[in-house]
Formats: structure tokens, sequence, C-alpha cells
């Protein structure tokens, strides 16, 4: 059989595999060499390792068999913590984060090792996909999957994070064109090691980086990770990068009395990032969603950067940011006439109803420790330790010219300075849930505080991009020509502002308003007019 033409013993086991699956391609590679190779093409494409078996991993690259790293194209891999002891709580027992440290960083750099040895020896190397899933630990009580998620998400801060402890001794790998890092799946991990890891691949075209910031955590432990994680973004050189994800799960307060946190101390460390990503010349793809907290400065062109160039290759963008701002603002104000009137709106009757039997069950009862059982908020400070508990209040929906006018004024400007942007996507948004994805707000006159701006250019057609509000059905786009869509409730930005995109866009663009106009508790409708 090893005289067989060798594209004619691969069409062979390409014709078995999806029939007998993975296993049974098993014993063909016995056969012969050529039907072992051909086996192994198909067997190791796709390989799913836990730290746990990177001893095995390593072997099977051994000595001849490095060839077969030409056959990988994507390595998942999860990394096992040390078993807290037995019947452990993470709620009450403390995890030993020097033992999680080690633990993650030696299955970082192993994996590193083992591919950078296969680099090294090969003469051409296959490029790979490299995805960090997440990390867990074999006996961790789930409990905390119904109970209080604020008590894990403060607790978890308290413990403090777990780091990778290697820097600049982890090799750099060429040939992996995708890199992802779940830095939401790796509950108490410090996100420096996110973007630092991602440094050490000098052919990365595609970045994926997810983490989380909660309110929970406190400023202190806030600030650390927005710092840790944009200071490793400044390491990357990027200039292969054609696209990036960056997906941050925040949820806003549900109180807008309550002070957002201030967690700018000299300059906002993510605005840095965000501008040393605009000189990636290759980059044509940006996402950051989430929603991100970001000052109001952000596209304000830094004045190293005024006679330069600016993401020269952009071709989409999309960014989806909180209402509150990272230096303790927010994007929105309150409108008190609006909330007079719909206290005398019949409309809202029911709504006002529910909320008056919420508030005298809440003080007739005993004091409850979680938001999740009857709506509260519980207020935090500077570290992840509760201040006190109170009620949800949301009664900011009037764009806030402070913070928003300067924050709109400044993306059209940098609109108009990309030659070849197709979509560019902004949305001051409510609540994001992992699980239940974008949820309206309750409060009915402030539920359309749900802002977007979209400009697609012609040839593109319109973006939901995960949001409950899809494209309207009353609204019949025209993909010939270029389309500008403001969506919003009551509140627009101001004039000025305004006639920066219609400058940006051009006079041949066509400009359509879409606003929610609410007639229930539960139902709008959506109104669309052309400018």
């Amino acid at each position: 059989m090893d005289k067989a033409p060798h594209e004619l013993i691969r069409n062979i086991v390409r014709l078995i595999k999806p029939t007998k699956g993975l296993e049974r391609l098993f014993p063909y590679a016995t056969i012969s060499k050529l039907f072992q190779e051909a086996v192994e093409e198909i067997t190791f494409q796709s390989l799913a390792l836990t730290t746990q078996d990177l001893a095995v991993f390593r072997s099977i690259f051994q000595g001849k068999n490095i060839v077969r790293r030409n056959f990988l194209k994507l390595l998942s891999l999860q990394f096992e913590l040390p078993k807290l002891r037995h019947g452990a709580c993470l709620l009450k027992f403390t995890p030993n984060r020097e033992t999680d440290s080690a633990t993650i960083s030696e299955g970082i750099q192993v994996i590193f090792q083992i591919l950078s040895v296969a680099d090294s020896q090969l003469e051409r190397v296959a490029p790979l996909k490299l995805h960090f899933m997440k990390a867990y630990r074999q006996n961790e009580c789930t409990h905390h999957h119904w109970t209080s998620q604020v008590d894990v998400k403060s607790t978890r801060a308290q413990y403090g994070f777990y780091k990778v402890l290697i820097g600049t001794e982890l090799p750099s790998i060429g040939n992996i064109h995708e890199f992802s890092f779940q830095g939401n799946r790796f509950k108490g991990l410090d996100y420096v090691a996110l973007a630092n890891t991602a440094s050490k691949l000098p052919d990365l075209r595609s970045l994926y980086l997810s983490l989380h910031d909660f309110y929970e955590w406190g400023t202190d432990n806030r600030i650390k990770q927005r710092t840790g994680f944009s200071d490793g973004i400044t390491k990357i050189r990027g200039q292969s990068l054609e696209e990036i994800n960056i997906i941050v799960s925040h949820d806003i307060q549900k109180n807008d009395c309550v002070q957002a946190h201030d967690l700018v101390l000299d300059a906002d460390p993510f605005r840095k990032s965000f501008w040393h990503i605009s000189q990636f010349k290759q980059l044509s793809r940006l996402r950051i969603t989430g929603p991100m907290v970001i000052t109001s400065d952000l596209f304000t062109l830094p004045t190293y950067l005024e006679e330069g160039i600016v993401f020269p290759a952009l071709k989409h963008f999309v960014l989806h940011i909180s209402p509150e701002t990272a230096d303790g603002k927010w994007f929105f104000l309150k409108n008190e006439e609006k909330e007079r009137d719909a206290l005398n709106d019949p409309r809202w009757k029911e709504y006002f109803h529910e909320l008056e039997l919420e508030d005298s069950e809440s003080s007739s009862s005993d004091y409850i420790d979680t938001e999740e059982l009857d709506g509260s908020m519980l207020v935090f400070g500077e570290s992840a330790t509760r201040l006190r508990r109170v009620n949800p209040c949301r009664c900011k929906s009037e764009l806030n010219p402070e913070t928003a006018t300067p924050f709109l004024g400044n993306a059209a400007k940098l609109l108009g300075s990309l030659p070849g942007i197709q979509t560019y996507i902004i949305r001051i948004t409510g609540d994001h849930n992992e699980r239940k994805k974008w949820k309206p707000m309750k409060q009915p006159w402030i539920r359309g505080r749900d802002f977007e701006v979209q400009y697609l250019r012609r040839g593109n057609s319109w973006d939901s991009d995960g949001m409950h509000y899809d494209q309207p059905s009353a609204l019949k786009e025209d993909l010939t020509v270029d389309r500008l869509y403001w969506r919003f409730a009551e509140s627009m930005p101001q004039d000025d502002v305004q006639q920066y995109w219609y400058q940006a866009v051009g006079r041949d663009c066509q400009i359509w308003r879409l606003r929610q106009k609410w007639r229930s508790l539960y139902c709008f409708d959506e109104e669309i007019s052309q400018c």
C-alpha cells in the first residue's frame, strides 16, 4: 500500500471519516505509513486538551513525529487549577493564589515551549488557531450558580487575583494566526496576562479577548485589572493583526443616583491602548463590545498622533459603551419633567403600582443580602466589601452635553478620517447579561436610552449586532447608497454634534432617524423618518 498514490489514500480516509467517526479511523493507521499519515492528517487537525494532558501532548510531537504539527489547525486548552480541600466552598475557603499562579503559568509555558520547538525544527509550519478556553477546579462548590452572584464576584475579588508569572522568558511562536483568551472564564485571573500572552505571537492575524469588569470588585480592583489589561495591549506590535475582538462582561449600576466608580487616576489606560491599536497597519476589523466603560475623551486624538495616520486599513468598527463613564460621570442626565409626566401618565400606572409593592415588601421584610432575590443594589466603594444596600433607581435618560457632546463629536471626526471605512457603529447601551443577552430597561420612559448611531457604506446591510433591537420592519434599505441611522427615544445630540456627523458622511448619504414611542409598559412603536 505504500506504493499507492498519496492523494488516493488520503481520499479513501476522508471518505471513511463521515460514516465511521474519528475513533473508527485509528485501525486504518496500521495498514501502512501512507494510511497512518492520512489518518493523522485528520485526527490531529483539532485537539482539545486540559493541562493534565500536556505530557501526552508533548510526547506525540517528539522526534520524527514533529511533522504532526503541520496537521494541527486548532488547539484548545483548559487549565485545571489545584483542588480545594474536600467539599470546600469558594465563598468560605480561600484558594491559594500562589499555587494558582504557578499552575496556570506552568501550563502556558509548557504549551509555548512545545509549539516553539516545532516552530524551530520544521522548515514550514502550518497556521494554527490557539484558544485558551477556561480555568476550573475539579471539586469547586457549585451552589453559587443559584445564590447571589454578588457574593461570588465580591468574594473572589477579596481573595486577590492569580497571575501568569512569566514575561520576557516566554518564547515567541510564529504561525499562530488566531489567538483567543477567554479571560471571563478564568475566574480570578489578573488580566495583564491576556494581552501579554498575545504579544508573544508575532504572526497573529485575529485576536479575541474577553474579560469581566464587575462593579462588585470595587474601584481598586477594577483599576488594577483595567490598567493591567490595557498595558498588555500596548505590548502587542500588531504588524500582522487584521481583526481584534474585545468583549467585556459588565452590568451597569441599578441605581443611577449612586456615585459611579472613578477608575481614572491620571489618564485612562484604555484610551492609551485604543490609540496604540490605531497604529496597526493591517487592522481592518475592530469590535469592542460588552458594554465597555470608557471616558468621554476616548476619541480625542492624542497630540503625538496629530500629524500621523490612524487606523489606515480599518473597514468595520463596533463600539458598545456603558451609560456611566470610567471617570465617574454619566452619558445621561436625569429629566425631572419627564419623570413627573410619567407619574401622571395612565400608561405607567401598572409599573408604579408594582414599584410601591416592592418598596413596601422590602421595608417590612428582614434584610436580604442578595440583588437577585429582591432586585436591590449593593453599593461598593474602593474595595470589594459592600457598603450598603439601596433600592433600584433608573432616572437618567437625557444625553449629557458634558460627556456625550465631546464623545460623539470626536467620534464623527474619526469617522471622517477613515477613507476605507464600511461600517461604523456606536451604541450607548443598557444592561448586559451573559445568559439573557441584551435586556430592556424596566422603567418605560427611559427604556429608550439605548442610544445608537450606525453608518453603513453602500453594499453593507443593517447590523443588529446582538442587540434586542433588530432592523425596523418598516425600514426598506437601499444598499446602493450610504446610510446613517440615529436611534433614540427622546434625546438627540446637540445640533453642532449632528453637523459633525453629516460632514463626516457626506452630502450623498441618506440620513434616517429611528425613534421609539412607548404605547404601554411593554410595547413601543418605531417611528422612521428621513432627514
